[in-house]
């Protein structure tokens, strides 16, 4: 009886020091079919497992210190179907997203007419954005949204994310490829390639690739 209650003390400060790793497969075989629903049961230092597939998704971590992990190379594709972001990031701190492909994401104000594509755009300003007394429209972020995080991203492929601005009173698109919002991103061995925001009359788009609003790119 003594040795199981020390090997059940042992699982629980494994479990509580290192995390629990979740794995997610499209055949049923783990933990979990998609990458939302083992996202919603992960707590902060847990880990997620993904298959190589192709996971038609728009996923959302929120509040929490997580690794969501690809088991291949250029073998996981999270696909946003063009219905919204691809992926929303939101207060996560230490968390890291590797060995994923990232793409289809779509956001707009409305619809489409000139072309920001694949550029870096920093942008440091205390106020907000402001047009004649209101906030101006903004689209931000098709591929990946942070805001108020600190994250990795490593091995990822960043592609075909859209935005669309078609406002004729100054709309703005930001960042299509990956927005950052009073956050820490560290980045490496990534590409991030034909990322599009779409404007017409008098929006803008800034940042194809990357716009950042007060944040730290490494």
């Amino acid at each position: 009886m003594k040795k199981i209650l020390v090997v059940l003390l042992l699982l629980l400060v494994t479990v509580g020091v290192f995390g629990t790793t979740y794995y997610v497969n499209q055949d049923g075989t783990k933990d979990f079919t998609t990458i939302q629903a083992a996202i919603n049961v992960t707590r902060s230092g847990d880990r997620i497992i993904v298959a190589a597939g192709i996971y038609v998704e728009n996923i959302k971590i929120k509040r929490k210190s997580i690794s969501l992990v690809g088991a291949e190379n250029a073998g996981v594709i999270i696909d946003g179907n063009q219905g919204s972001r691809v992926i929303t990031i939101d207060n996560c701190n230490n968390s890291t997203l590797s060995n994923l492909t990232i793409i289809n994401g779509l956001n707009f104000v409305d619809d489409s007419g000139g072309r920001a594509e694949d550029e870096v755009y920093e942008f440091f300003v205390e106020s907000g954005l402001i047009d004649g007394g209101r906030a101006i429209d903004s689209a931000r972020g098709s591929g990946i949204y942070c805001v108020n995080s600190n994250v990795t991203l490593s091995n990822l492929t960043i592609a075909e994310n859209d935005i669309s601005v078609p406002i004729g009173d100054g709309g703005l698109g930001l960042g299509a490829g990956i927005y950052c919002e009073y956050s820490t991103l560290d980045i490496s061995n990534s590409v991030i390639r034909n990322n599009t925001i779409t404007t017409e009359q008098m929006a803008l788009g800034f940042g194809g690739g990357i716009f950042s609003f007060a944040s730290n790119l490494n």
